[in-house]
C-alpha cells in the first residue's frame, strides 16, 4: 500500500491533516516488529517456511495473551461506528453471552462473518452501572484485556482458528456505561477444504481489564463459551481461468467473497505455483485485488499458504478497516504484472 493508495482512502474519511500524519505512520510501518505503547506490547508478526524447503507460507497476526488497541481520530471513529452498525444489523447474530468477576461484566453481545473468518463484539460495563473511565490523552483512548486463553474447537489442542486481530472501539457517544471491542478469528492456517469455522465452539477467558483511568488493570476471570452459530455471508465464485505463469500453466480456481473478508484461489498442475508467497511476500501488489476504478484494495491485514509442490496457492485480504467492498466494484486479480479480468455477479 503506497501513499497513493491512502490518499485515495483520505477522500473518503476526511481525516483532519494533523491525523493524516498519524495514520501514514501507522500504516506505512511496514516492520515486522512489535509496537509498545503505553508499556504494554502488542506484537504481529509474519512467519514462513525456507524458500529452500518449499513448505506452506502462512502469514498471519500472533496470537498474544496481551493486548492493549488504541482509538484514534476521526478515521477510527468512523470505523467504530461502522462495526458498531455492523453488529447489530440483519446480517449479524444476536447472542449476549456474558460473565461477571470482581464488578465488572464482560458480554460477546453479537457474531458475523463467513465460513472462514467471524467477528465477535465484545462490551464490558460495571455491574454498578456506573460509567467507566477511559484514559486519554493527546485525543486517544485506549484500553485493552488480557486473555489467558482461548481456542475454537473441542479443546485448546485441537484449535482450529489461525490469525486473531483485536480491535477497540472509540465510543459512539457520551454514554461510557459500555465500552466494546472486536476480535476478529478465521482460519488461514488451516485454510482446507470443508473447513469452517460456523458450528464450532470458541472458548475465551479473560484474566485482566485494562480499562482504568490511571491504566491500572483489574485482575479477575472471566470465561465464555461461545457457539459460533452465525449467518454465512460468504459465498464461492468459481472462475478457472488458465494463464502462463513462471514457465508453466496456473489457473485462477475460485474466488471466497464475503463483505469484509476475500480470498483468491490458485492451482497449477505443473507446480509452478512454489515460489509465489515469497514472491507476494516481498513485492507490493504482486498478489491483489483491484477494483474496476483502477484503486487496489488497501492491505490492513490477511495471509497467504501454498503447499510445498506449488500445485495449490491461496491469499486473502481482509476489508473490515477499509469498508464493505461491493462485488461489483472488483475488476481484476493481479498476479505479478498479469491482470486477470473478472466479474462477479
Amino acid at each position: 500500500m503506497n501513499k497513493d493508495d491512502i490518499n485515495k482512502l483520505f477522500q473518503k474519511l476526511d481525516p483532519g491533516d494533523d491525523k493524516k500524519i498519524e495514520i501514514y505512520n501507522k500504516i506505512l510501518d511496514k516492520k515486522i516488529n512489535s509496537t509498545e505503547n503505553n508499556g504494554i506490547t502488542r506484537a504481529e508478526k509474519y512467519e514462513f517456511k525456507s524458500k529452500r524447503l518449499r513448505l506452506v507460507i502462512a502469514f498471519s497476526l500472533v496470537f498474544i495473551l496481551s493486548i492493549t488497541a488504541f482509538a484514534v481520530s476521526n478515521y477510527y471513529q468512523d470505523f467504530s461506528n461502522r462495526i458498531i452498525d455492523w453488529s447489530i444489523s440483519e446480517d449479524a447474530t444476536q447472542i449476549n453471552i456474558s460473565d461477571a468477576d470482581n464488578g465488572y461484566k464482560v458480554t460477546a453481545e453479537s457474531l458475523f462473518g463467513d465460513s472462514k473468518a467471524v467477528y465477535v463484539m465484545f462490551s464490558i460495563e460495571r455491574e454498578d452501572r456506573k460509567e467507566i473511565k477511559i484514559r486519554e490523552k493527546d485525543g486517544k483512548t485506549s484500553w485493552g484485556i488480557n486473555t489467558s486463553k482461548e481456542y475454537i474447537g473441542d479443546s485448546e489442542d485441537e484449535d482450529i482458528s489461525g490469525s486473531k486481530r483485536y480491535y477497540a472501539l472509540n465510543p459512539i457517544d457520551e454514554n461510557l456505561e459500555k465500552v466494546y471491542f472486536l476480535i476478529r478469528y478465521s482460519t488461514d492456517l488451516h485454510d482446507i477444504e470443508g473447513n469452517t469455522l460456523i458450528g464450532q465452539n470458541l472458548h475465551i477467558e479473560i484474566s485482566g481489564l485494562n480499562i482504568g483511568l490511571f491504566g491500572r488493570e483489574i485482575n479477575g476471570q472471566w470465561t465464555l463459551d461461545i457457539p459460533l452459530e452465525y449467518k454465512d455471508l460468504g459465498q464461492i465464485y468459481e472462475i478457472n481461468e488458465e494463464f502462463e505463469y513462471e514457465g508453466g500453466i496456473a489457473k485462477l480456481e475460485k474466488i471466497y467473497y464475503s463483505p469484509l473478508d476475500i480470498r483468491i484461489y490458485f492451482t497449477s498442475e505443473d507446480g509452478s505455483l512454489k515460489d509465489t508467497s515469497l514472491k507476494d511476500f516481498n513485492e507490493e501488489h504482486y498478489i491483489d485485488i483491484k477494483l474496476k476504478d483502477g484503486t487496489y484494495i488497501p492491505r490492513t491485514g490477511g495471509s497467504a499458504g501454498g503447499d510445498n509442490l506449488g500445485t495449490h496457492y491461496y491469499n486473502s485480504l481482509y476489508t473490515i478497516e477499509y469498508g464493505e467492498i461491493e462485488l461489483e466494484d472488483i475488476g481484476y486479480i493481479v498476479i505479478g504484472n498479469l491482470e486477470i479480468p473478472i466479474d462477479l455477479k
